[in-house]
């Protein structure tokens, strides 16, 4: 296991966790600039741009899928077309971060190209973090609003054993534990602290070897 660290994104939290992992347990890492220079045996770290570069691939996320769907608690469906006249969350449907999500306002303002993601608009008042690899937990964090112990249903989950991913849930206005979205297993954030980072740095070496050996 070795690490390429993007030149651009070295200095922030993940960059710096996947660094005192490695000094730590003298594990070699490398600063690429160009996503071209990373050698094949280095499990990459940056921003998804970056990391897709590296991979080579085009990646389609999959943040809602069927088994994870009876967690939504709420609607959400693919368009073409942009939800004019309605008042909803959306984001892109065929790649990481074309654009930021955001709320509509039922006009064409933000108006962004499809296709997109929509979802109705729930409350959530906090939300956690799962690694998963292999259909295994790796960790689990909490991510933003009412810090609460990591609830326990996620863990009831039954993981498909070639699952990889880091999954958001949240707890709902309402008291429901639902998903928010299931992510790519690259370029995610970690949400516990610098030096607590084996956990993370062991979840993106897993996830990635499956990346390279299966695609996206």
């Amino acid at each position: 296991m070795k690490f390429a660290l993007s030149a651009a994104n070295k200095d922030d939290h993940e960059g710096q966790t996947v660094a005192t992992y490695c000094v730590l347990n003298k594990i070699e890492f490398k600063v690429f600039q160009k996503p071209k220079d990373v050698p094949q045996d280095f499990v990459p770290v940056g921003n998804v741009k970056w990391v897709s570069e590296v991979l080579g691939k085009k990646e389609v996320p999959n943040y809602y899928p069927t088994f994870l769907q009876p967690y939504l608690f709420r609607k959400v469906w693919r368009a073409d077309k942009w939800p004019y006249g309605q008042r909803v969350f959306i984001k892109p449907a065929d790649c990481h971060k074309r654009f930021t999500g955001f709320i509509t306002n039922g006009t064409w303002k933000g108006k962004k190209k499809g296709p997109y993601w929509c979802s109705e608009i729930v409350n959530f008042v906090s939300e956690w973090r799962w690694y998963i690899a292999g259909g295994k937990i790796y960790d689990a964090r909490w991510g933003s609003g009412e810090k609460e112990l990591i609830p326990f249903q996620v863990s009831q989950i039954k993981w498909p054993s070639d699952y990889y991913a880091a999954v958001d849930f949240g707890l709902l206005s309402t008291g429901e534990i639902a998903l928010i979205e299931s992510n790519s297993p690259f370029a995610c954030g970690w949400y516990g602290p610098t030096g607590e980072g084996k956990n993370y740095c062991e979840w993106l070496a897993e996830s990635w070897n499956y990346l390279k050996n299966t695609g996206l």
